[in-house]
């Protein structure tokens, strides 16, 4: 897996759809020693003070990717979109008037 970094999008590979804890921000990496559970552990955050960890071979970091598309609607809240790369057919997708705000929706979505 490719060297991650604070704020990357880490996403629970078995973690089912429904589970709040599914996607998370990338905060560290630890370790845990021991008998039961040691290893090499990511552990993210939904950015509102919960924290969780997930061993690194049930991970995958993902990558958005943003597009200004500029739809003719006269509300600027749509001129960004962003979405998880792969998932661009079936979403989800963010949108806002900036690329900032569009990934912000994106994350708002993924992490409920």
């Amino acid at each position: 897996m490719s060297k991650v970094k604070f704020g990357d999008i880490i996403k629970g590979i078995h973690a089912s759809d429904s589970n709040p804890q599914r996607y998370g921000y990338y905060v560290e990496t630890i370790s845990r020693n021991g008998r039961v559970n040691s290893g090499k552990f990511y552990r993210c955050t939904n950015g509102n003070g919960n924290f969780w960890e997930y061993p690194i071979s049930a991970t995958k970091a993902q990558k958005i990717v943003t597009e200004k598309i500029i739809p003719p609607v006269p509300s600027r809240n749509f001129d960004w979109t962003a979405w998880i790369d792969g998932d661009e057919e079936t979403g989800p997708w963010g949108y806002g008037d900036n690329e900032k705000d569009a990934i912000k929706d994106l994350m708002e979505l993924l992490i409920e």
